[in-house]
Parts: C-alpha cells; structure tokens; sequence
C-alpha cells in the first residue's frame, strides 16, 4: 500500500476518545495535492481499548503503539521523499505525544509535534488538591509521576520543531504553568495563544488565522 504523505498520529485527553476523532489540524489549510491518513489512540481503559487506565504504562504503550503504526505507514515514499509525521496530543494526551517525539528513532526525519494544553501534572495536581484542601495527601502521588509523564522532563529531551497551543482561559492546566513547559522546550517551537478559550473550549473561526500561521510554519521546517 502506498505510503501517505502526510501521517498524523493523534494522542487525546482525558475526555477524548479514538472514535469521536478528527482529522485536526490537517483539515485547516489544507494540502490538497497530498494524501493523509490520521490514527488516533486510545489508552487502555478509554473508549473501546480493553485494559486500566495506569500512568505508569502510558506513555509506554503510546510508543509501542506508535512503532506500529510508524513501521507500517511511514518512511521513505515512492517519489523518494520522507512520510511527514505529526505527533499530535491534547491535554493529557500531550505527554504520550512528547514521549513518542523524545524517543523517536532517527528513521522518521520529518517528524513535528503539535500540542494543546500540556501539562506540568505535578503543578496541576498540587493546584486541584489545594482547592479541595488535600494537598498534603497528593503530595506524595505528585512526587512518584513516572518520568515518561512528566511534561518538564520530556520537554528537555524533545528536539523535533513543535507547534504549542494555549487556551488563554484554561483554569485546569493553567497558562503560567504550559509557559514553564515552552521554555524547557529544547527544540524550535512556536507558540499559539488561543484567545478566550478555556482548557476544553471549541476553535472558531476567529482562531484560524494563528492557526493558519502556526501551519505555515511547521510545514517550513520540513518542506516534504
């Protein structure tokens, strides 16, 4: 079967599922003359998947997933150039998504990372736990995150071009605590202040044109 130009592998939140997915953000802008294919994972224990939910394993079974779908469906095309792959997370989907980008082998040159809503889950749990008073019970859970969880670290370790955005109004992952990730951020990025959005807030069309751009750009760094 023909290798698709264009290869998103999609990484949703907590509230996301493989079976409601779109095809975001190919379909802004869109490439006509290219063909895609977009996969979207569901951890164990989400949607269909059987399995239980388990930090410690996922961003782990995200990256076995990933090689899957990788050496099958991307690599060297007919015309001789590469599969331009997009790793794609949301909220808490981000951080399987920069684990795969942190650890991808060198075969996939033509690799992004396009992200919404990362979170620093050690800064957000502590943050839920003090409205509810229980901070020092979660302090110990905030201290034992597998590092493949831990969007601070990962952030380090990712080299790929990314493409961040932000929801100016997301009171869950809030904007100074996705800021503290961007600046760890050791590859090129570019980031994208959603205005007047809250975490899970829906892109209208007053977002296309930051949108557009950030496209633009990313298709910049790898123009395959």
């Amino acid at each position: 079967m023909k290798r698709p130009d264009d290869l998103v592998l999609k990484f949703p939140g907590t509230g996301g599922r493989a079976e409601r997915s779109s095809p975001f953000p190919l379909q802004v802008n869109a490439e006509s003359d290219r063909s895609a294919e977009v996969w979207t994972w569901n951890p164990p224990g989400y949607g269909n998947s059987p399995g239980k939910p388990s930090l410690k394993t996922f961003s782990e079974f995200a990256a076995a997933w990933s090689e899957r779908v990788l050496a099958a469906r991307a690599g060297k095309r007919e015309d001789g150039k590469q599969t331009r792959v997009w790793l794609c997370g949301n909220s808490l989907g981000c951080l399987p998504a920069m684990h795969v980008a942190a650890t991808l082998k060198a075969d996939h040159p033509a690799a992004v990372l396009w992200v919404r809503n990362p979170p620093d889950l050690r800064r957000v749990i502590l943050n839920i736990s003090a409205r509810w008073r229980a901070t020092t019970a979660m302090q110990h859970v905030s201290a034992v995150l597998p590092k493949s969880v831990d969007a601070m670290d990962l952030a380090a370790r990712c080299k790929l071009p990314a493409v961040f955005l932000m929801s100016e109004k997301d009171t869950l992952v809030l904007p100074e605590y996705q800021q503290g990730v961007h600046a760890a951020y050791v590859g090129q990025k570019h980031v994208v202040e959603l205005s007047g959005l809250p975490h899970d807030g829906i892109l209208d069309e007053d977002h296309r044109p930051v949108v557009e751009h950030a496209l633009r750009w990313i298709r910049r760094q790898f123009p395959v």
